[in-house]
């Protein structure tokens, strides 16, 4: 049986973020997650649209982000994806460079693909086993960082 899933694209605009933020924690909320890990959700949904909306189209006008989010019975997934340059050094950095950090620590799981030019795709994991209502349980165990795929 298919994991249920929902599934947004939207141009990558500022105005996007805190849109495609509410309806991402509220689909997931929807399929259990609650508490500090929605939290956490919230702060992770957030880095990746924002990392994507400031350079996944750095020399052109915006295109698209998809935002999905899908559930089975132990964990809730989000993507964020592009099309747009994919991850590359860059010397002209907006913000402090602690996008990637944000996204290991707020994840249970976090996947990052990658391919030059052909944009990018975030796959975050959120565990569905009642940690959400004891923000201490939450940060008791080791954090695993992000896993990076893709060309560079």
């Amino acid at each position: 049986m298919e994991a249920p899933r929902t599934r947004w694209l939207v141009p990558a605009t500022p105005d996007q973020v805190g849109r495609m933020r509410r309806a991402a924690a509220a689909a997931a909320a929807h399929h259990g997650l609650s508490g500090a890990a929605l939290d956490d959700l919230r702060l992770a949904v957030s880095e990746a649209l924002t990392n994507a909306v400031l350079h996944a189209y750095p020399d052109r006008a915006p295109g698209p982000i998809m935002i999905e989010v899908e559930a089975d019975a132990d964990e809730v997934r989000v993507t964020v994806g592009d099309e747009g340059a994919g991850l590359l050094p860059r010397g002209d950095r907006h913000g402090l460079g602690l996008g990637l950090g944000i996204l290991a620590t707020s994840a249970d799981t976090c996947e990052i693909r990658t391919r030059r030019g052909s944009g990018m795709r975030v796959t975050l994991g959120f565990e569905l086993d009642g940690r959400g209502s004891a923000p201490s349980a939450r940060w008791s165990r080791p954090r695993v960082g992000c896993a990076r795929s893709g060309t560079p």
